[in-house]
């Protein structure tokens, strides 16, 4: 059987002294780590879930400002594209212009040379036909 003699009391209370002082010198600051430990590990699971609700906002308005630019971008492709086709179609109209002009110059030359040619053809015509006439006189009197 248990005897309680006077020892017992005293490691009874050697035991609770012991239990207090390694509950206040090692249990709690364990504990308290632990806890710090913890809320710091959810204070930064709040915080990395924070920092990517606020990526994704800034690759959605990210993503909306280049397609805001890709419109801008085609916007000015396609009003200088129209202006190209514009002045290209000024350019080849004037160059049709001239062509024409060109052309209706070379025409008037060449009637003018066509006119020059037949009247010195029918001056020579009329010289040969004066020497022919003049031959065939000049035979029948002989």
């Amino acid at each position: 059987m248990v005897e309680f003699t006077g020892w017992f009391f005293v490691l009874l209370a050697n035991f609770l002294v012991l239990l207090y002082v390694l509950n206040v010198l090692l249990y709690k600051p364990v504990i308290n780590m632990l806890q710090e430990r913890e809320r710091v590990k959810s204070d930064s699971l709040t915080e990395a879930k924070a920092l990517l609700a606020k990526k994704d906002a800034a690759v959605e308005s990210l993503k909306k400002d280049l397609a805001i630019a890709h419109e801008q971008a085609k916007k000015e492709f396609n009003k200088f594209k129209e202006e190209g086709l514009s002045i290209r179609k000024e350019i080849v109209d004037k160059a049709q212009e001239e062509s024409i002009k060109k052309f209706s110059g070379a025409v008037k030359e060449i009637v003018a040379e066509v006119e020059k040619v037949k009247s010195s053809l029918k001056a020579e015509i009329d010289s040969y036909a004066d020497v022919i006439i003049e031959r065939l006189v000049h035979e029948r009197k002989n």
